[in-house]
């Protein structure tokens, strides 16, 4: 179902999880009818960073159960290293696509937890990104065992969705500790900031930037205090690292 990547030499790349388009419904299905923990996030230039820069960043990374592209950034990279670049499954996309899968399609039991922000987006957010459907939520500030406190205090379902929104890499560590910990049905998202997008406390980017793989622009000139780092800075060491990671073999 994947793209082969074990002959790339990026390490991160290498163990990417890169979909071609016509895979990605039968992607959704499959994530739909896990039987045991399983986890899903998203690398983007900002993530490619993180990873570099902190082990215990990477750790959380390498052991999720899926790490899909995000971006034209990434794209990039995969073309760099003259391999497809596959589908983009930006998360603001994929997931509510995977929850409208899940909820027209699932016939067990659901429970969804949404851990991430603050009130009220955190509520509003929610509420539109899984149509209305009973939720328990929680803040995206505790401490990372306090989440997995709240999961077992919860009557479990047949199949059970977390949808984590507190960013990176917060979020990543969080997954990490609860796939350790669950057992059965239980798949755990890294959403980064959907549930504020959805709450429209950010402005998500125009359509055509998000064609043009521009998206980060917007952001950046809607919120360039917040972002200044992460792209200025980001973009030109993310490209820097990659050069690198052609020149040398990186484990």
């Amino acid at each position: 179902m994947f793209i082969n990547t074990q002959q790339v030499q990026d390490p991160i790349l290498k163990k990417m999880h890169l979909l071609e388009e016509n895979k990605v419904e039968a992607f959704v299905k499959q994530l739909a009818e896990i039987s045991q923990p399983t986890s899903l996030g998203f690398i983007n230039q900002h993530a490619y960073n993180l990873i570099q820069k902190n082990g215990e960043t990477k750790f959380n990374f390498d052991h999720l159960t899926y790490r899909l592209r995000d971006g034209s950034g990434m794209a990039m990279c995969c073309k760099l290293n003259k391999c497809p670049s596959g589908a983009n499954l930006n998360g603001t996309d994929f997931i509510p696509k995977l929850i409208k899968h899940i909820q027209q399609s699932h016939q067990k039991s659901v429970n969804y937890f949404v851990f991430g922000t603050e009130q009220p987006w955190l509520s509003k957010g929610t509420q539109r990104l899984l149509n209305n459907v009973p939720c328990t939520t929680q803040h995206g500030f505790a401490q990372a065992d306090s989440y997995l406190s709240l999961l077992n205090q919860q009557p479990q379902a047949e199949f059970n969705v977390v949808i984590l929104a507190m960013g990176m890499p917060k979020q990543e560590y969080v997954c990490q500790l609860l796939s350790q910990q669950l057992t059965g049905a239980w798949l755990i998202i890294c959403g980064g900031a959907i549930i504020d997008f959805y709450a429209n406390r950010f402005e998500r980017a125009p359509k055509a930037f998000r064609q043009m793989g521009c998206e980060w622009l917007y952001r950046l000139i809607k919120e360039p205090k917040r972002l200044f780092f992460r792209y200025v800075v980001g973009i030109p060491l993310f490209f820097s690292r990659i050069f690198i990671n052609r020149l040398i073999k990186v484990e």
